[in-house]
């Protein structure tokens, strides 16, 4: 059992539109929500499918996970021994007590803000496809996902890049509402908030955001597809 949470600091988050976010962060905390335990599947959701194809979960992957960033592939490495797990701030205490029950966590760090930990696992490379669907038993749990390392060896540079359960995405102007309802619901996406010219949705818990934004990039019916990123600056 671990005793204690860590917090981590001078934290900034990568978004399309920070503004829209923290309006939806407001909105939400202002709303009633049960923290109570429930059951959410797949199927409870009109044409969906859940494309198991779709995410590598595996950390011994040889292949290295990337994201789409202004038309190229932005590589990511893979910590093996951290996990990062989004909650929603209103089930903290109980995401907190279910993931100190559990042994295979050596101590968690709580972000200061936007509401996730990062979990230094016992034995490293775990597999995150078991860990998200022990995790996403507990209600509040949006996202259990690998800590992403964004590494520049000639410069130094090691940034953490902490995945989110949210993606941004701008269709194409000649995209129909039918081709956009299509995927969304291929993907069990939510969609958090339509803008002008773009799109915030929420990934579900048991599918990688990282995959899922590509997904959308490489369907062809987006300008662009990003996933939102927490990022801890710091060069060694």
């Amino acid at each position: 059992m671990i005793g204690s949470i860590k917090i981590l600091k001078k934290n900034k988050i990568m978004t399309t539109n920070i503004f829209k976010l923290a309006a939806v962060l407001l909105l939400l905390a202002g709303s009633f929500y049960s923290c109570a335990k429930k059951d959410c599947q797949c199927e409870d959701l009109p044409n969906c499918h859940l494309d198991e194809n779709l995410t590598v979960y595996a950390w011994t992957e040889s292949e290295k996970k990337y994201y789409f960033g202004g038309g190229n592939k932005i590589f990511l490495e893979i910590d093996p021994s951290r996990v990062v797990v989004r909650f929603d701030k209103r089930c903290f205490a109980e995401v907190q007590a279910f993931l100190q029950k559990n042994n295979q966590i050596q101590h968690i760090e709580l972000g200061e803000r936007y509401h996730y930990l990062v979990l230094t696992m016992k034995n490293p490379n775990m597999d995150i496809r078991a860990l998200r669907k022990e995790f996403s038993k507990q209600t509040g749990v949006k996202s259990v996902n690998p800590m992403y390392l964004y590494i520049i060896e000639e410069h130094s540079i090691c940034e953490d890049m902490v995945i989110t359960d949210e993606i941004n995405v701008q269709f194409k102007e000649d995209v129909s509402q039918q081709e956009i309802d299509k995927i969304n619901h291929k993907y069990c996406i939510e969609i958090k908030e339509i803008g002008r010219r773009s799109h915030l949705l929420s990934v579900p818990v048991d599918l990688d955001p990282l995959e899922v934004a590509n997904a959308y990039q490489i369907s062809g019916l987006a300008n662009y597809s990003l996933p939102n990123f927490i990022v801890n600056n710091y060069t060694f």
